[in-house]
């Protein structure tokens, strides 16, 4: 499986002065510089300790000093690519943004968009910049390396993603993915099908203040507890799989560890729950039910420890957590039970988790098995 990490640079001076950016080799500014650290721990924290990892940087000053701060997490050196740039604005670099905008002729609506003259002497067309871009990536993806990170410009990125979905350069004239400056877009190829996915385009996640919350999984056994720093509670439940952040809770004792979303080698356990996260992240159907309220699924249960076979259909929650539920024996009985009816209902599911698109059901097939059960027999 490849993975291909596509890097823009965060803040530059051409952004605080307002000028035009382009071929202008501008420099990052102290929060710009910050902002590239942090995107070089959440790379770090996203690929595995011991991977191969390949860094292909735009030669341009701010890219490359986006790209250093990485290198020195990974220990490789960028390969500096000037195909990577953005695009030339010509004489217009440098110069202050209001002045091009007072000279930029807009691309048509329909007809010749790739090749339009935008006005300005010696920039180049959208043509140019996708040509030159889809050549570096053509090298780039020729390479064997599983894990490869492409630093470069806000405007070059819509090129490196339709080069990667492989849309021919003649069907880009309309293409433009908007993304904030120190974004991490995350492009991905599976290698059984070789499908090239989009999997992420422009998270800044890894750029808001982090917040500590407190985490648990249960695996049934025992609960296993975290403090956690991280910009978001969403943040951390698709970090780690089988996780909840537990609003309102108290911490168990003093001794529940501490750790920051983007360690590298988070401890008690966490490591092989990121893993597991990042091998679910890969599969279709991964995170389709995150966010959802209400979700219904099939599961099957084969018997175990006195506990009959049976069939349950669930009705879960936003949190994991079973709101209702119907059991199909396999003698032809059925009951139903709800909350009211059980001493404990911790998570269930992991609505991230892609196994559970093929146990979802329809709400009509749940409430007509919901109607047709007996009160449960816990009651």
């Amino acid at each position: 499986m490849r993975t291909l990490y596509v890097v823009t640079h965060p803040e530059a001076t051409h952004h605080v002065e307002k000028v035009v950016g382009g071929w202008h080799d501008s420099r990052l500014t102290p929060a710009g510089l910050d902002a590239a650290a942090s995107i070089a721990e959440a790379l770090r924290a996203r690929i595995p300790d011991g991977a191969d990892v390949e860094l292909f940087s735009s030669d341009l000053l701010r890219t490359r000093q986006t790209a250093e701060k990485i290198a020195e997490l990974f220990g490789v050196r960028a390969v500096l690519d000037p195909r990577l740039r953005e695009k030339s604005y010509g004489e217009a670099g440098g110069r202050p943004q209001e002045w091009l905008d007072q000279r930029f002729i807009p691309p048509p609506a329909a007809g010749e968009r790739l090749r339009h003259d935008e006005g300005v002497a010696g920039a180049e067309t959208k043509a140019m910049l996708a040509q030159r871009v889809y050549a570096a990536m053509d090298e780039i993806v020729r390479r064997p390396c599983e894990h490869q990170i492409v630093v470069t410009h806000g405007g070059s990125l819509t090129f490196v993603v339709t080069s990667w979905i492989r849309m021919p350069i003649e069907a880009a004239g309309y293409a433009a993915f908007q993304v904030a400056s120190g974004s991490i877009t995350t492009l991905r190829e599976d290698d059984r099908y070789h499908n090239r996915a989009v999997v992420s385009l422009g998270d800044i996640r890894h750029l808001e203040r982090k917040r500590r919350f407190l985490v648990l999984h249960d695996s049934g056994m025992g609960a296993m507890w975290w403090w956690i720093r991280a910009r978001s509670a969403r943040e951390i439940v698709e970090t780690f799989a089988e996780v909840e952040v537990a609003h309102g809770a108290q911490a168990p004792d003093e001794n529940v560890p501490e750790v920051d979303i983007d360690s590298p080698a988070p401890p008690g356990g966490l490591g092989e729950l990121r893993a597991k996260r990042d091998a679910q992240r890969a599969l279709p159907g991964f995170g389709a039910f995150a966010g959802r309220d209400v979700v219904h699924l099939r599961r099957r249960w084969d018997g175990e420890d006195g506990v009959p076979a049976a069939t349950y259909l669930m009705e879960v929650g936003s949190d994991g957590r079973r709101l209702r539920q119907v059991e199909q024996r396999d003698d032809g009985a059925a009951f139903k039970s709800d909350q009211d009816d059980w001493a404990f209902n911790p998570p269930v599911v992991d609505l991230f988790d892609p196994e559970l698109v093929e146990m979802e059901i329809r709400r009509e097939d749940f409430e007509a098995a919901w109607a047709r059960a007996k009160s449960s027999s816990l009651t």
